[in-house]
């Protein structure tokens, strides 16, 4: 007979509340009598959610980083540049769609640009990788925000 252990430790969910007299905001577990910076009765109301987008910015710099170790490949003549610069185009393309499929793409472009370019400036296309990487995480923690306010039928708004 299986023992069966019931540890699951549940998320305390919070929610925003401001108060009407002093205007701060406060993130709570459940509403409060009493404000916590004023001290006054019933002055706490529920406040909408400012969910914001992750900036593009991380995508324009991965794919900025693989369009210069691509360009300095082919300009130093050590390989075609045809074979250089239509991966990495492609790769750069890719990462700007901000997809899971297009920052896959990055990481393997960049990866073998790192190769191609050798231990003293393989770190611009790996720290393109890293910011594909880091970009689809962003990406992915804002759809888990929003689906979780979505899924408890709390208030937010697009920031």
């Amino acid at each position: 007979m299986k023992s069966r252990r019931c540890c699951k430790f549940a998320e305390l969910e919070t929610r925003l509340f401001r108060c009407t007299d002093c205007n701060r905001e406060f993130r709570l577990q459940a509403w409060k009598a009493v404000c916590p910076s004023c001290g006054r009765h019933y002055t706490l109301v529920p406040v909408e959610e400012r969910v914001k987008g992750p900036s593009p910015a991380y995508a324009y710099a991965s794919a900025l980083a693989i369009l210069a170790s691509a360009t300095y490949l082919s300009l130093s003549g050590t390989q075609n540049p045809l074979i250089v610069l239509v991966p990495s185009v492609v790769g750069a393309a890719l990462v700007l769609t901000r997809s899971r499929g297009g920052h896959l793409a990055a990481v393997l472009v960049s990866a073998v640009l790192a190769v191609m370019l050798g231990l003293p400036l393989a770190f611009i296309p790996v720290a393109g990788a890293a910011l594909a990487v880091y970009d689809e995480y962003r990406i992915t923690r804002y759809k888990l925000v929003r689906q979780r306010l979505k899924g408890s039928g709390m208030k937010y708004v697009e920031a």
